[in-house]
């Protein structure tokens, strides 16, 4: 039977987050949204439902394809925000349709790189996207730290404050950063010294009902040995939380990979990929 690609802004929104429940319900991580919830993704991850795909198959909704598009570096980059078909439909080459329509429509709309990532161990996806001109980028680093387990008489040396994201800070924005991390999207800015001179910034988001702080990127200014173990008891006493995960942290980032050696719990591992016009 004939698959037909539909734009998801023509669809009720309410089958269009059925449909993504359904299409993750056995993902490798299930990802289960409310209308709310999927409608959060598009605004804070500048996502767009005129550009994002559906694919029908006589009448029923049978996969799905979330896209947008940002302007990063010099660069017009293009990012798969989600993708995957509904159980019962996989293997009919849906997912290679929905990305080979990305594809086009990307180069299309003058991109000069499509991303996106995918957990290390899906390995029937990787192959697709390999297939198809994507490859492999860098790792991204998941985990946490359980600040309960770190010693409470321990004392930080480092200030934090509050600030406002510029311009400047955009431009000074490592280009690995993850899409889902740079200072385009929701979270807070906080300026680190040492009391007297600028040490770096920290860029995080906080689930205060949780306790929890999630760290989406880390710049220094100004080398210091310990800076990482301070931040993290700064971050601690700063916002009064009990457990910071790291989320999409590019391990090309020298940064990144200090972190990844303070993280005592490692998460899903994932892959970032590319596509270059």
């Amino acid at each position: 039977m004939e698959i037909d690609l539909k734009k998801l802004s023509d669809l009720p929104f309410s089958e269009v987050t059925d449909l993504w429940n359904l299409a993750f319900s056995d993902y490798l991580v299930p990802i289960n949204m409310s209308q709310t919830q999927l409608a959060d993704r598009f605004t804070h991850l500048g996502l767009s439902k005129s550009l994002s795909l559906v694919a029908v198959q006589g009448g029923e909704l049978v996969g799905i394809l979330l896209y947008g598009e940002q302007d990063y570096q010099g660069k017009k980059q293009g990012w798969i925000g989600g993708m995957a078909v509904i159980p019962g439909k996989r293997q009919l080459g849906i997912a290679q349709l929905l990305m080979t329509a990305a594809l086009g429509q990307g180069r299309a709309r003058g991109l000069d790189e499509l991303l996106l990532e995918v957990i290390s161990s899906n390995s029937k996806a990787i192959k697709l996207y390999e297939k198809i001109g994507f490859n492999s980028l860098t790792e991204v680093l998941n985990g946490h730290i359980d600040l309960k387990v770190v010693d409470p008489q321990k004392k930080p040396h480092l200030v934090l404050k509050s600030v406002p994201v510029t311009k400047q800070q955009q431009l000074l924005e490592s280009p690995v950063v993850i899409w889902q991390n740079r200072l385009v999207t929701p979270g807070e800015l906080a300026l680190v010294t040492d009391g007297k001179d600028e040490i770096g910034f920290v860029f995080y988001s906080s689930i205060i009902s949780e306790k929890r702080l999630v760290i989406k990127q880390v710049l220094v200014l100004q080398e210091r040995q310990t800076f990482l173990e301070e931040l993290l008891l700064s971050l601690r006493d700063y916002q009064d939380v009990e457990k910071i995960t790291f989320s999409n942290l590019d391990l090309k980032d020298p940064i990144n990979e200090q972190l990844s050696k303070q993280v005592l719990d490692r998460g899903v591992s994932q892959i970032q990929m590319i596509y270059r016009y």
